[in-house]
């Protein structure tokens, strides 16, 4: 998904009268200055990953509540999001990470997603899924490595999948 950002005020993004302007991608999200225009079909479910944007995930040895919500968050919006064009066919949890295959409802072709551990990567979850294709639903290596956006997956998948 692209996003088309007006800006109200130029000085925003002027370094010479911002120095220090460092803007994450929940900044973004969040600064009312920034008119926000999407170029694709409204994402179900937005919001609700939105919320998990530069969040610190705590570390621990097992399971936490706040993970376990997460992953249920990224398993909905994943289905939600994908359930036009793919069977969300499989989506595992791991120690702080996730991966799963979703199979194209019209050529039967797979392809597997993953993202990096979430306290050691912040928003790599959100910023850089890998994207590959897959034989079958445990080709775990497939083929070659593709990264998007969590909120393009979707597109991505479609492209790799035709």
């Amino acid at each position: 998904m692209t996003k088309a950002f007006s800006v109200n005020s130029k000085d925003l993004f002027d370094r010479q009268k911002n120095p220090n302007l460092s803007l994450s991608v929940k900044d973004i999200l969040n600064n009312p200055n920034i008119k926000k225009t999407e170029i694709t079909p409204k994402l179900k479910g937005k919001r609700t990953i939105e919320k998990w944007v530069d969040y610190q995930f705590e570390s621990s040895t097992g399971r936490t509540p706040e993970f376990t919500q997460f992953m249920f968050d990224i398993r909905k919006f994943i289905k939600d999001n994908t359930k036009q064009d793919f069977e969300l066919v499989d989506i595992s949890r791991g120690h702080f990470y996730f991966s799963g295959f979703l199979k194209n409802r019209k050529t039967d072709k797979f392809v597997y997603f993953s993202c990096s551990d979430v306290r050691h990567f912040p928003n790599g979850w959100f910023d850089d899924v890998l994207i590959r294709t897959a034989e079958h639903d445990k080709d775990y290596t497939g083929g070659g490595n593709n990264y998007c956006k969590l909120f393009d997956i979707n597109e991505k998948a479609k492209q790799l999948s035709e």
